[in-house]
């Protein structure tokens, strides 16, 4: 399957579960693994904020949104020529990620017909279960989790 994230906690996803083979696309802000923005085509840019303190990111934000920018450029011929199945994105926050709906415009306008699952998670298992449900996996699998710790989560 061939899997673009617009999302980095998507792309970490992704990568725990042992499928970075086959992400072909990120966006400039994904950079967990390192090799996820140099080794994938990246298809969402947006300016570098890393450099930036917590206040002139906020003033940044709210200046781009009260003029009525997009905070995020997809890049559509990118993400054509990547000939996605599975689209991860998100619609809790429109400063955080490229909304579901503005990838899905672009989808129809592109004639592509990827599937965009939105990872809007309300608590822990909501945190990979819509990843889950499109990969192939067995019924049980186990992933790397915070401070060595692993989550076993049952996929069935």
């Amino acid at each position: 399957m061939r899997v673009v994230s617009l999302l980095p906690s998507a792309t970490e996803i992704v990568y725990a579960l042992g499928l970075g083979d086959q992400l072909v696309g990120v966006t400039f802000e994904c950079d967990e693994p390192a090799s996820a923005r140099r080794d994938k085509t990246v298809v969402v840019g947006g300016r570098d904020t890393s450099g930036m303190s917590p206040a002139a990111i906020d003033a940044y934000v709210r200046a781009e949104l009260a003029a009525g920018r997009d905070l995020y450029t997809l890049h559509a011929g990118a993400l054509a020529a990547l000939a996605p199945e599975l689209i991860l994105t998100q619609d809790l926050c429109r400063v955080c990620a490229l909304p579901s709906g503005h990838v899905e415009q672009a989808l129809d306008y592109l004639g592509c017909t990827a599937e965009v699952v939105s990872l809007d998670p309300r608590g822990l298992e909501d945190v990979l279960s819509p990843v889950l449900r499109q990969a192939s996996l067995p019924e049980t699998i186990t992933v790397p989790w915070w401070q060595g710790r692993t989550l076993r989560y049952e996929c069935a």
